[in-house]
């Protein structure tokens, strides 16, 4: 049990890792601005 736990955090890390080297070094995820999108968010009730 306990590898299966220490396998999936290894694997939640490499995916994280993955993740903000995209994010941060190659671009290829978007940026978003939050304080810019909820400007775009409708106040009418749904």
């Amino acid at each position: 049990m306990i590898e299966k736990v220490e396998c999936l955090i290894s694997e939640i890390n490499r995916l994280h890792f993955e993740f903000s080297k995209d994010y941060f070094e190659t671009g290829k995820v978007e940026k978003i601005n939050l304080k810019h999108t909820f400007a775009k968010i409708p106040t009418e009730p749904i």
